[in-house]
């Protein structure tokens, strides 16, 4: 009797941690209690990325290469489908389909309906169960329009969450962080020594509201110019000045979440990041 064929989902199942972020509702329903939402933090990995740890952890005999090649081709063959009505089988993903949005009215014409035209999506069931077996890792509390809620060390990947190297490469993952406007910079102010004593056995997110208060005078602040990447979601950038110690990363901007110009600058601050000497 064959063996039944595994599916490309079921393979290597195990639990993984991703982070949430919380947010305040504004749309109140009469007689309900304030409420929040949450989104799921994703990170992204491009088809190269995954390819590239099928060529490095599998026993084929195909490159990388010559997999992104054939991927690129099927990719195209089903694009291809799509454009001429067919809904799509992606592998054990789901099925991605032709659909139509909002209302239509009774006489509309072919060119009306043809403005409605979307593209739908239905997740496998191997899928859902992919989901389901996340677990919630970081929750973040976003406050206002604009936070910040991770800082990473881009060149020293064994470093963990806020913790970087002297001279590194630095992520600030965000919200509505983009610098611009009438007044934005980035800045690295080093927080007093006895900082990590003073808050020992305090709660991470206490200790963050505790940090206003600690920061030096602002001709202290270290302005930070080599950035890189300046996206509402994402800074990236080289840091300069820097040395050992506690610190916290300040973001001011002019920008709006939806990135229209402030009368007023906001400024929002980091939790503390440990700066490490480079080994």
């Amino acid at each position: 009797m064959p063996r039944k064929k595994p599916d490309l989902l079921s393979v290597g199942k195990q639990e993984s941690a991703v982070d949430i972020t919380i947010r305040k509702n504004n749309l109140k329903a009469e007689g309900r209690r304030d409420s929040v939402y949450g989104s799921v933090e994703h990170r992204k990995i491009s088809v190269r990325a995954i390819l590239k740890e099928i060529e490095e952890k599998s026993s084929s005999a195909m490159s990388r290469d010559l997999m992104f090649y054939m991927a690129q081709e099927l990719s195209r063959r089903m694009m291809e489908k799509l454009r001429q009505g067919y809904a799509v089988e992606l592998l054990d993903f789901g099925t991605i389909y032709p659909t139509l949005k909002g209302s239509l009215e009774e006489d509309a014409t072919r060119a009306d309906i043809r403005k409605h035209f979307d593209v739908g999506f239905s997740p496998s069931r191997e899928a859902k169960k992919a989901v389901g077996s996340l677990v919630v890792g970081d929750i973040h509390k976003v406050r206002s329009q604009h936070d910040i809620f991770s800082v990473t060390d881009l060149f020293n990947r064994e470093n963990p969450e806020g913790t970087v190297t002297e001279n590194a490469y630095v992520r600030i993952r965000g919200k509505a962080l983009k610098l611009g406007g009438s007044q934005s910079a980035l800045y690295a102010v080093r927080l007093n020594d006895d900082f990590a004593g003073e808050t020992a056995g305090v709660a991470p997110d206490v200790a963050s509201d505790l940090v206003p208060a600690m920061l030096p005078p602002r001709e202290d602040w270290i302005r930070q110019d080599r950035i890189y990447t300046n996206k509402p979601s994402c800074l990236e950038f080289c840091m300069e000045g820097i040395t050992k110690g506690n610190y916290v990363f300040v973001v001011e901007t002019s920008l709006s979440a939806g990135g229209k110009s402030l009368k007023q600058s906001v400024s929002v601050h980091s939790g503390v990041i440990r700066v490490v000497e480079k080994i």
